[in-house]
């Protein structure tokens, strides 16, 4: 008999552990592991502070399904919208969704658990791709935040319940240097706003990271230059 290591992994469909495990030959596996049949995933992403991000989760199911519920946390640094309402700004995506409404509430844990049904059963369209959108707002600090997406679970149509993975995605929040009023671009009128600060006139939406040029902390007559410098292409000199 043909020895298989211990730590060798023998991937099988969704289902069928119980039946390898018995079957002459594939039992020599020791670690069998069923393929999930439903995978979610939230690709990392980037937005620019304080400004809007539409966030996109999909999923892939290999099998049909009626419907679904899952959790989803959102970090502290991004904000998910409300509508004219007051209820969170979380669409479903309609060419996949499109006899299916969708409920949410969040939960004592701060997650927003998410339930999309449909009262007459119907498939969600497809095998893969985009189904639920968040629409969130980035903070004014930069740094990585990672949304959340745990405890997705999906039922066939008739009635067979699914376990999908729990999934994570990165959203990174930055600042363009020079961008000193957040428009997305660096212009004059980031010059203007600097040299407002210097004289103490501070427009509300100056981001003083993005004017402290030299990234020293401080924003004194040499990030004047530096942006100035920036905008005509110039190098750097003492």
């Amino acid at each position: 008999e043909e020895y298989i290591p211990n730590e060798a992994t023998l991937y099988v469909p969704y289902g069928s552990k119980a039946a390898y495990e018995n079957e002459t030959g594939w039992s020599t596996f020791k670690n069998i592991v069923e393929i999930n049949p439903i995978v979610c995933e939230i690709k990392d992403t980037a937005v620019i502070i304080e400004k809007e991000l539409s966030l996109p989760i999909s999923i892939r199911n290999d099998v049909g399904i009626a419907g679904f519920q899952c959790d989803i946390y959102i970090p502290e640094g991004l904000t998910l919208k409300t509508n004219e309402k007051g209820e969170y700004d979380i669409s479903l995506n309609e060419e996949r969704c499109d006899d299916h409404s969708i409920y949410m509430r969040q939960m004592p844990d701060g997650a927003v658990r998410i339930i999309v049904m449909s009262m007459s059963s119907s498939a969600i369209v497809g095998t893969e791709g985009n189904i639920l959108t968040l629409n969130l707002v980035a903070g004014d600090s930069i740094g990585n935040y990672k949304v959340e997406v745990k405890n997705f679970n999906a039922s066939g149509q008739k009635g067979k319940l699914y376990n999908a993975n729990d999934t994570t995605g990165t959203v990174a929040v930055y600042y363009i240097p020079g961008d000193v009023n957040n428009d997305g671009i660096v212009a004059v009128n980031d010059i203007v706003y600097v040299v407002n600060y210097l004289l103490e006139d501070i427009a509300p939406d100056f981001h003083f990271s993005a004017a402290d040029m030299d990234g020293d902390g401080n924003i004194f007559i040499n990030d004047v230059v530096l942006l100035v410098n920036k905008i005509l292409n110039m190098e750097p000199n003492a």
